[in-house]
């Protein structure tokens, strides 16, 4: 299941969202969707 979230979500482009979501607002938020992310789509995190 991990491996498949990561093939659907895409490695590059989730890599790539982050940094957009820095930028759009606060450091919170970057901090927040990339902990979303590790967690829920758990690409990173094992």
């Amino acid at each position: 299941g991990h491996q498949t979230s990561a093939e659907s979500w895409g490695t590059g482009r989730a890599v790539a969202r982050i940094p957009r979501v820095r930028g759009g607002g606060t450091h919170r938020s970057g901090q927040g969707a990339f902990g979303n992310m590790c967690r829920g789509g758990r690409m990173f995190a094992p």
